[in-house]
């Protein structure tokens, strides 16, 4: 994904621009693990695209674990060629 609008975006923004853009099914994000104590928790969300799961992250705010998802999932995606 060497676009350069696509790079400068925040994740889970280029991610549903991408499946816009694609004709696909907006991202669904699943928020699938809480660990630690209340006050150093670690959230953990998958982000499906188009009913598949393309990327899990981690963080210490679901904002956080959701960008770090969105951001694999790109990965992901990208590395499928242009179809």
């Amino acid at each position: 994904l060497s676009r350069p609008e696509l790079v400068s975006l925040e994740p889970k923004s280029a991610l549903q621009e991408l499946c816009q853009r694609k004709g696909w099914e907006l991202p669904l994000y699943r928020q699938v693990e809480v660990r630690g104590p209340e006050h150093q928790r670690l959230y953990v969300y998958e982000v499906e695209v188009g009913g598949e799961v393309r990327g899990r992250g981690e963080g210490s705010s679901k904002k956080l674990a959701q960008r770090e998802a969105a951001r694999v999932a790109l990965q992901s995606l990208s590395g499928e060629g242009s179809g």
